[in-house]
């Protein structure tokens, strides 16, 4: 097991290093950069912009340093943990995803317990009713959960939700706690650079605010009240997949002699079901952690747009569209860094589900 880490992380290091020079020549193929459609915007709003303009924001950009050069450029800050200028949003692009890092993580951490929370018991439940009327009743739930697009779920929903409470669901905390800091501390509060560690443990304690962990709680709630939309959104396609996938793997094993012969051993139905068929037929949802970390990023898009929640993929359509390289380029490479790592997770865990596969390493 230690030397298959060892080996999928040595192999990391070429994968990524192969996919950031193919993410950031991909990027700027098409004609034209950043500095031409800043101009085109300029000149669409009735600005007047002439050659002289547009080579003085390529030199201003570094757009007129060769390729290769904007990669070492680029690539250099990587490797020391600064991702680099976003040309759109003149903002460092650390910045940038560290702001709207947690509401990508709430919407996916949101729709992947709704995925496995839902998905996993009701593809059980098909396989072992096969044909029964709740197996027909979640089939057609989830082939409509397949077939129907995000955004227009979006849409049903919140106008359902609208007729039912008079009220909207949009982005993912009311007006008055849109503004409220997580933090429990009070602002004024200040600890001396030379404290030991026994004084930072009593003042941490001292420095709570009982108003501040009030709003905090407050906000953590208004959270959950607005988080179960974009979850249910984000979670359905997969459910529906999931639904699927659990069914017709369960139902494969549940008809293999193995099965058979622990039933005419006596083994009751639970335990048979749950100790060999159910661990087995699991494994394509564990290797799907490979793909759903780098959804993190990139996933719902429409759903994001449609509720107006400030996520990842937005500023990435907004980068590619606008070809700000390195913005685009970082997100790119932050995604493939989540899906190696997925992967890595994937196979760990599959080994410890599937006593064949550890067997095998």
């Amino acid at each position: 097991m230690l030397r298959l880490i060892a080996m999928r992380l040595l192999l990391m290091i070429p994968t990524l290093f192969a996919i950031s020079v193919l993410s950031f020549t991909i990027i700027q193929l098409p004609p034209g950069d950043f500095a031409e459609s800043m101009v085109a915007n300029m000149q669409s709003m009735g600005d007047l912009a002439d050659e002289s303009q547009i080579e003085e924001l390529r030199q201003r950009y570094g757009l007129d340093l060769p390729m290769h050069e904007r990669y070492i450029k680029w690539m250099g800050g990587v490797l020391r943990g600064d991702l680099g200028q976003s040309l759109e949003w003149g903002r460092a692009v650390n910045s940038l995803v560290l702001e709207r890092l947690p509401a990508t993580l709430f919407v996916t951490v949101a729709g992947l317990i709704f995925v496995w929370a839902i998905g996993i018991p009701i593809g059980v439940y098909s396989a072992t009713h096969k044909n029964s009327l709740g197996d027909y009743g979640f089939t057609i739930l989830g082939y409509i959960g397949i077939s129907v697009p995000g955004f227009l779920l979006a849409i049903i929903i919140m106008y359902a939700f609208f007729l039912q409470t008079g009220e909207t669901r949009y982005g993912l905390f009311s007006e008055e706690y849109a503004l409220v800091p997580w933090s429990i501390t009070a602002p004024d509060a200040s600890l001396p650079d030379d404290a030991g560690w026994v004084d930072r443990i009593n003042f941490a304690i001292d420095s709570i605010d009982a108003g501040a962990v009030k709003r905090s709680v407050g906000k953590f709630f208004d959270l959950l009240k607005h988080l179960w939309i974009p979850g249910l959104l984000a979670g359905l396609a997969g459910t529906a997949g999931i639904i699927r996938t659990m069914r017709a793997n369960l139902l494969d094993e549940l008809g293999k002699p193995y099965v058979t012969v622990a039933r005419a051993k006596g083994l009751g139905e639970t335990r048979l079901l749950y100790k060999y068929p159910f661990r087995i037929a699991c494994n394509p949802v564990v290797s799907t952690i490979g793909w759903v970390l780098p959804r993190l990023i990139g996933g719902q898009l429409l759903v994001s747009i449609v509720l107006g929640i400030p996520t990842l993929a937005p500023i990435m359509l907004s980068a590619l569209l606008n070809q700000d390289m390195y913005l685009a380029a970082s997100i790119i490479m932050i995604q493939s860094c989540l899906a190696v790592v997925g992967t890595l997770i994937s196979d760990l865990l599959l080994a410890w589900v599937d006593p064949r596969i550890r067997e095998s390493l």
